[in-house]
């Protein structure tokens, strides 16, 4: 068993490194490393006929250390907090209309489509991080496992097409470029925001907390007036 979780341990490192360098020779923002690697991780386990089990004796290794490394985001929040309280107005604006945005296109849009309340609730926490949204899915009665997957796409297109999108924005600030990520796309936008820049990083970690703090607060409060 020790073995099997060595070998996930080194397969995991082995396929993100070989990601992290085909992104930086073609430079291709849908070539995301995790994506890369998430999949060419599950192809290999696929093809050794191992399952998540197997995979999750090295797994949880990696994800204590993970947990380990938010403190990480300390740093640069402790290093810009002048800025950011400076700029606080703007950061809340931003976090309320970004939560009330998401709100809105998926209750309504779902509804559109005939969707159920169930899978409303399930949906509505994609932009918070995974261990907040979890939590609030249960909450308002959602589909925990259904709202991690939604919640990790979310994270993986924000951090691919957010690039994109500051560029057709045309943005400049360190603060517009990290709540853009931190906003939408919580730890994959974070991470990204910190390959620009350490402000940005700063302001993708406060969008990402006080969305995540903010959302589970107003969230369940909300959908109640709905049902």
């Amino acid at each position: 068993m020790i073995l099997t979780g060595f070998m996930m341990v080194i397969l995991t490192i082995c396929m993100y490194v070989i990601a992290c360098y085909i992104q930086n020779k073609f430079n291709y923002s849908i070539l995301n490393p995790a994506l890369i690697a998430s999949l060419a991780i599950i192809f290999i386990l696929i093809i050794c006929g191992l399952d998540y089990k197997d995979y999750m004796i090295g797994g949880q290794w990696i994800s204590k250390f993970l947990d380990c490394t938010v403190v990480c985001l300390a740093y640069p929040l402790y290093k810009y907090r002048h800025m950011i309280m400076r700029n606080l107005k703007v950061i809340m604006t931003s976090v309320v209309f970004g939560i009330l945005l998401n709100f809105i296109i998926i209750y309504f849009v779902m509804n559109l489509f005939g969707f159920s309340k169930q899978m409303i609730v399930t949906l509505l926490p994609r932009s918070i991080t995974t261990a907040v949204g979890i939590q609030v899915s249960h909450q308002m009665g959602g589909l925990e496992t259904l709202s991690i997957i939604f919640i990790i796409a979310t994270g993986l297109i924000g951090s691919i097409l957010g690039s994109s999108l500051i560029k057709i924005g045309n943005f400049q600030s360190s603060i517009a470029k990290g709540l853009t990520y931190g906003n939408a796309s919580h730890a994959f936008g974070t991470a990204k925001a910190l390959e620009l820049d350490l402000e940005s990083g700063a302001f993708s970690s406060i969008g990402m907390i006080l969305t995540a703090v903010l959302s589970s607060i107003f969230l369940p409060f909300i959908i109640t007036l709905f049902y």
